[in-house]
């Protein structure tokens, strides 16, 4: 049985490169609009990339409770279900700045 907190550690370090790739993404789809003149597309950019973010995420999590399927699956659940809020919180804050 695999430590929880081993679990966490190799799903940030996925998590990370995911959201990297997101970043890159919508910052290339980003640079083509005019933040004074289509804020709206901008905002709606930003929920379409949020969204999938989460869903990927959520299916990486997914994929590690079933690899590990560790005693306690609501605890590790509980830990990966904050860490994807944070991805999604951190990449919004990060987006924001574009």
């Amino acid at each position: 049985m695999e430590n929880i907190d081993k679990i966490i550690v190799d799903f940030n370090d996925s998590a990370r490169k995911v959201m990297a790739s997101f970043l890159e993404k919508f910052r290339t789809n980003a640079n083509a609009l005019s933040r004074r003149n289509d804020e709206n597309v901008f905002q709606q950019l930003q929920a379409r990339y949020a969204d999938s973010l989460k869903a990927e995420l959520n299916s990486l999590a997914k994929s590690y409770i079933y690899r590990f399927k560790p005693a306690d699956m609501q605890q590790l659940n509980n830990r990966l279900i904050n860490s994807i809020e944070l991805y999604i919180h951190e990449f919004l804050r990060q987006t924001r700045l574009f």
